[in-house]
Order: structure tokens, then sequence, then C-alpha cells
């Protein structure tokens, strides 16, 4: 008899919810739990980093500022203790010294709340990829660079001055 083949196997990405604000870490879990995330919740950071002691999460979505801790802090605290789970704050005031903060702190994307659930889940198609068959990839579209994610700045900047360069280049 074959023994199963372990890279057949469903990859379970867990997360952890870190938010003081009960609504606020419903609306990220859920949407998590939509994507085939299994989700573990905390109110604070002292409840978060207990949690990532037990178990490594594939990611950490937390509120930058918290009445039980602040969110740079934890992700500091959660890269001391050795966590490779990828980080992303949401912050009620997205200022740039908040964003730099975020960053400073090893976070991947500071996301505005409410979260919109639209650009929440394209944040997370690109820190967790999907594996695709050749014959199932999509086709690029001829008016997207390569990696650039929808409504990217650099993408609508360049579109005009690409334009110009085609229609010069036809006669």
């Amino acid at each position: 008899m074959s023994q199963p083949d372990p890279t057949d196997a469903p990859v379970v990405r867990t997360a952890l919810v870190v938010d003081d604000s009960a609504a606020a870490r419903h609306r990220a879990a859920t949407l998590l739990r939509l994507g085939g995330w299994q989700v573990v919740e905390a109110v604070g950071t002292d409840a978060a980093l207990r949690m990532a002691a037990i178990v490594e999460f594939d990611l950490v979505v937390t509120e930058m500022a918290m009445r039980n801790g602040h969110g740079a802090t934890l992700m500091r605290k959660l890269r001391e203790n050795g966590t490779r789970a990828r980080l992303l704050v949401t912050a009620t005031r997205r200022t740039h010294q908040v964003r730099s903060m975020a960053a400073s702190a090893g976070a991947v994307a500071c996301l505005a709340k409410p979260v919109d659930p639209r650009l929440f889940v394209d944040v997370l198609r690109g820190l967790a990829p999907v594996v695709r068959r050749p014959a199932e990839a999509p086709a690029p579209s001829p008016h997207r660079r390569a990696g650039a994610r929808r409504g990217d700045v650099r993408q609508r900047a360049a579109a005009p001055a690409r334009c110009d360069r085609e229609r010069r280049a036809r006669g």
C-alpha cells in the first residue's frame, strides 16, 4: 500500500488577531476565517504574547494603539521571541508616524480602520500566495506591470506614458 503524500495535505494557516475592540477583532477574524485561516483572538499584548508562546502563527494582525498595550511593542517582542509570522497593523489614525512605527517594527502593511474587506483580502493574497498549477495561472493583463496590485500609483502613472509610446511607435 502507498503512503499518503504529506504535500497533498491542505495547508492550515494560523492567524492571531489582537485588538482591544471586540468589533474590530471580530471583523478581521471573520475575514480571515472566510479565507480559510484558523484564527485565535487576543484582547491585548500580554494575552497575545502568551498565545504566541504556545502557537507558531503565520500571521499576526494587531491594532497599533490599544488600552492593553501597543502594537509596535507587541511586534518587537514577537520578533525577539523568534516568531516568523507576517505582521499586519490596523490603525484608527493612520498617520505618517504610525505607518513609520509599524514599518520599523516589521509590519508588512498598515491599514486604516475600519478595514476595507477588499483591501484586507488583497493584502492577504500578497502575504500568502496561492500555489497554482501552470494551467490554472491567469494570463497577465497587458495593462498591468508585473507584481503591481490594483490601484498601484506607479501602475496608474505609467499607463499614460506607455500608451503615448505605443501610439508613437505605430505611426
